[in-house]
């Protein structure tokens, strides 16, 4: 087997540990709630107050009760990519580019609201599927 297979191989691998840790963590219970509490979040800031965003915070998987996930090779290169990110002052440069274009704001909450109804909608079928292979793991009675 050449080099060239072996790296096909271990980026077939990769890829395929990355997709069933975000389905893994987007597939949850949990991920339905936080992704309706967001696109609650997001509507209500539309409507009361879109000229800025709503106060959510700094949020982890752990304070949200989602379960941690080994993304393999590519979790450690987005952890890499987002100490960087910090070190080069990647939110001063984001709170800048908001400060100066603070029209688009409210483009940003309704980008960010549809992106929470997507990922809501998607969780929801993720559990729908789930449920409908194996009807006893999801019963509260249990």
């Amino acid at each position: 087997m050449g080099v060239i297979d072996q790296a096909k191989q271990e980026v077939s691998k990769a890829w395929k540990l990355l997709w069933a840790g975000i389905g893994a963590v987007l597939g949850s219970p949990v991920a339905v709630a936080v992704a309706a509490a967001f696109g609650i979040a997001f509507t209500c800031q539309l409507i009361y107050a879109p000229w800025r965003f709503p106060p959510l915070g700094r949020l982890s998987l752990a304070q949200l009760g989602l379960p941690s996930i080994d993304f393999g090779a590519a979790g450690a290169i987005a952890g890499e990519a987002g100490s960087a990110a910090l070190r080069q002052g990647a939110p001063d440069a984001v709170k800048d580019f908001f400060a100066e274009n603070s029209d688009l704001i409210p483009y940003a909450n309704a980008a960010l609201l549809a992106l929470s109804v997507a990922v809501f909608i998607w969780a929801a079928r993720q559990q729908m599927i789930r449920y409908k292979r194996r009807p006893q793991a999801i019963s509260v009675y249990q």
